[in-house]
C-alpha cells in the first residue's frame, strides 16, 4: 500500500488514539481489589486502621499501616493498654534487644 501526502488526513495516527492495554488494566483491577479487600478485613477485624503504599522497583508497591497516633507508616503496629487501640513501636517507645543494650550501656 502507497500513502500519498494526501492521503496523511484520511488515515488515523496510533498516537492520536486513546487506548486500553488489558495487561495494564488487569494490573490495576487486581491492585484496587487487593486494596478493598485489605481495608474491609482491617475493619471487620481491627476497627478503624488505615493502610498506605509506597512505591517499590518495577512498578509493584508494598502496603503499611498508618499509625493512628503519630500518622506515621509502620510494617508492625501494637496494642497499647494505656490508648487500648493500636500503635507503632515509636509511640509506645518500644526499643529492640540491641537498642536497650547499646542504651543502659552509656547511662
Amino acid at each position: 500500500m502507497e500513502l500519498n501526502p494526501s492521503d496523511l488526513d484520511k488515515n488515523q495516527s496510533l498516537e492520536n488514539l486513546t487506548k486500553i492495554n488489558i495487561d495494564q488494566f488487569v494490573r490495576q483491577v487486581n491492585k484496587d481489589l487487593k486494596r478493598s479487600l485489605l481495608e474491609s478485613r482491617l475493619e471487620t477485624i481491627y476497627g478503624n486502621l488505615s493502610l498506605t503504599t509506597t512505591r517499590t522497583r518495577f512498578e509493584g508497591s508494598k502496603y503499611w499501616f498508618i499509625c493512628p497516633k503519630c500518622l506515621g507508616r509502620a510494617g508492625t503496629l501494637y496494642l497499647s493498654e494505656n490508648l487500648a487501640k493500636f500503635i507503632c513501636r515509636k509511640c509506645q517507645r518500644i526499643l529492640y534487644y540491641k537498642q536497650k543494650y547499646k542504651y543502659s550501656k552509656f547511662t
